[in-house]
């Protein structure tokens, strides 16, 4: 694999399934790009394209042909993998006869990313070519993709319904198919009449935009929603209070930060949210702790002596 990473290399606006990047660049990115336009007055579109099953729909023969571009060593190799699947169905006891798959990769094996990226890599091609789309300078940002979830960014309204039609005819082209009732659109700055259409199919706008488990809220900009935050932690605390009942403190502390620490962390460091937001989220912490050791809202917690062993 380590020697084949020169020839699967994929687009730098491509974030998903690569080292060292997760979905904290690709949602630093978006905030980025969206205070950049509206600092210089100028309104962002913003649509959050669903692309149904990306795994599952792969095309074999596309796929081949992208490989064979690339001059991939051993290409016939993974072309012989791909050209004998077969598959069963089962029912209780009973197996249906084989039939052959001439689409998708295999979820969960370690090339089936790298596969699935070098198949939309074309899309932010054509996307880039079409000289539509957000521009940082002279370098574009119109799209950002982590995995199959691809945002479009643009500052006008042609634009955007320009990258759309790009999308519907790719889609259609390498059998890729993009869920209308899961895209959403958005307007940052003003209000705009006009409807968006995604393969002939009108695109509801919103005002508030969840991408990559992130829910923003549109106003003047993009504000990160914490309340969305704090309501899945209060969840997640609440199951593990009740299915822990009868433990230790030690064992409920434990299971609460491995569990429910992360949703109130997630991606904490690539939002801009504001120091007051920042004592919210430290609250619900606080009050993880309380629920716990059954102390009292109005006692300050600095006042017990609790020790954790972790």
């Amino acid at each position: 694999m380590f020697k084949c990473e020169r020839y699967l290399f994929s687009d730098k606006l491509q974030l998903g399934f690569k080292k060292y990047i997760g979905c904290g660049p690709a949602i630093h990115c978006v905030q980025e790009i969206v205070n950049y336009f509206r600092s210089r007055n100028s309104r962002v579109f913003l649509t959050a394209v669903d692309a149904s099953k990306a795994f599952d729909r792969v095309n074999h023969i596309a796929l081949f042909r992208k490989l064979h571009e690339r001059k991939l060593p051993y290409c016939g190799v993974i072309q012989n993998w791909h050209s004998k699947l077969y598959f069963v169905v089962r029912w209780n006891s009973v197996f249906s006869s084989s039939f052959r798959v001439t689409c998708g990769v295999r979820q969960g094996g370690i090339l089936s990313p790298v596969l699935v990226n070098l198949c939309v890599d074309d899309l932010i091609v054509l996307l880039r070519n079409s000289g539509h789309g957000c521009y940082v300078n002279t370098t574009f940002v119109g799209c950002i993709m982590c995995a199959d979830d691809l945002l479009l960014l643009s500052a006008s309204f042609q634009g955007m319904q320009a990258m759309l039609d790009i999308c519907t005819c790719f889609g259609r082209s390498h059998d890729i198919l993009f869920n209308v009732n899961k895209t959403i659109c958005t307007c940052i700055g003003s209000v705009n009449g006009c409807s968006l259409y995604l393969s002939s199919q009108p695109v509801p706008c919103v005002n508030s935009l969840k991408y990559l488990g992130i829910k923003f809220l549109v106003k003047k900009t993009l504000t990160v929603d914490i309340f969305f935050i704090t309501r899945k932690f209060y969840g997640a605390c609440d199951s593990i209070l009740v299915r822990s009942k009868g433990t230790c403190e030690t064992v409920r502390v434990q299971l609460a930060k491995s569990f429910c620490l992360p949703l109130l962390t997630y991606s904490v460091g690539a939002l801009y949210i504001s120091e007051t937001k920042i004592r919210e989220l430290g609250v619900c912490w606080n009050d993880m702790f309380r629920n716990i050791f059954c102390i009292n809202r109005w006692n300050l917690l600095s006042s017990f002596s609790i020790t954790v062993v972790c």
